[in-house]
């Protein structure tokens, strides 16, 4: 094994350590592993380590309020081939363009993203994907003025969560 594939190795341990960091909702400690990561190194990686390396980079320009960046990672991310065998990632990609438009003002990509994710949401039927789609979806119908859309998105959500 030469020295580029235990680089490239050492390089995907931080991905899913930063990964793992995220599942557990410790956002610092993922923008700690990443920070320093550059797209050159997570191109250089391959299928499943290279998509969540570009999953992190973006998560990580996100909390450097890098919003654009953030989405020009992602948008890198949703042209990975890997990408076609996860949809759960894809919804993901999705769902998190769409609050950085949000959050950037881009009202109507931002509503596009949450229509897409909540699209891929039903492919693996993720109730809490499908539920926070709604959620953005309602809580965007509200800020642009849609009062009676947003309750029913806000009420769809509820019935995700809580399907009794």
């Amino acid at each position: 094994m030469g020295q580029d594939s235990l680089i490239h190795k050492g390089q995907a341990r931080e991905i899913w350590l930063a990964n793992s960091a995220l599942e557990r909702g410790d956002l610092k400690r993922v923008d700690s592993l990443m920070r320093f990561y550059t797209w050159d190194q997570v191109a250089a990686l391959e299928g499943k380590d290279q998509a969540y390396g570009m999953k992190m980079l973006a998560i990580s320009a996100y909390y450097q309020e890098s919003f654009k960046l953030s989405n020009a990672y992602y948008s890198i991310l949703l042209g990975l081939p890997y990408l076609d065998a996860d949809a759960e990632l894809k919804a993901d990609c999705f769902n998190n363009r769409g609050v950085n438009y949000e959050i950037m003002g881009l009202l109507d990509s931002a509503y596009v993203n949450y229509i897409r994710s909540f699209a891929y949401e039903q492919q693996f039927g993720d109730s809490l994907g499908l539920a926070q789609s709604m959620i953005n979806l309602g809580i965007l119908a509200g800020k642009l003025g849609f009062y009676s859309e947003s309750v029913e998105y806000l009420r769809n959500a509820m019935e995700f969560l809580d399907p009794h």
